[in-house]
């Protein structure tokens, strides 16, 4: 009795180790690289052009943006509008003024493509794209109207997702 009882849990202990057993071991889960990442506090004047980042080879990458107005212009007739540019495999890309905010305004900037109760999203955006190995991703940050008093203060990371 003992004997065929030694004998099966011997068997399951094998099964056990046999189904656990796959010849590599499991993977962990792994984040997404940050590529680039930036903050710019108290800004007064725009932004032309500035290079996030520019990849050796192609891949897809996420862009996370916030803006938010600092300084408010009571006074102002103009506004504040960011723009990021890259190129992919069917050339020059732009998502013009995705964030924007009047100088007389107060607080976060508007998200203008995307859609909530209030007819926009709030704060920031996160936008996916793939790009072209060798080519900048850049951004801009134009005020349209005459200058003012106003600050903006923006914040981004760039992760490459693959």
């Amino acid at each position: 009795m003992y004997k065929n009882l030694s004998i099966a849990v011997l068997l399951v202990a094998f099964g056990l180790v046999a189904a656990r057993s796959t010849g590599t071991p499991p993977s962990a889960p792994t984040s997404p690289e940050i590529v680039a990442r930036g903050r710019l506090v108290n800004q007064t004047l725009p932004i032309s052009a500035q290079t996030i980042f520019t990849p050796t080879q192609s891949g897809f990458y996420r862009l996370s943006v916030y803006a938010t107005l600092t300084t408010r212009d009571s006074n102002s007739r103009s506004s504040w509008a960011y723009t990021f540019q890259w190129t992919d495999d069917a050339g020059a890309e732009i998502v013009g003024d995705i964030l924007s905010q009047s100088g007389a305004g107060s607080g976060d900037f508007f998200d203008i493509t995307q859609n909530s109760p209030g007819g926009a999203g709030i704060g920031g955006t996160v936008r996916t794209f793939a790009v072209k190995g060798g080519t900048e991703v850049t951004q801009t940050m134009s005020q349209i109207g005459s200058p003012d008093n106003s600050a903006y203060s923006l914040y981004w990371v760039l992760e490459r997702l693959q």
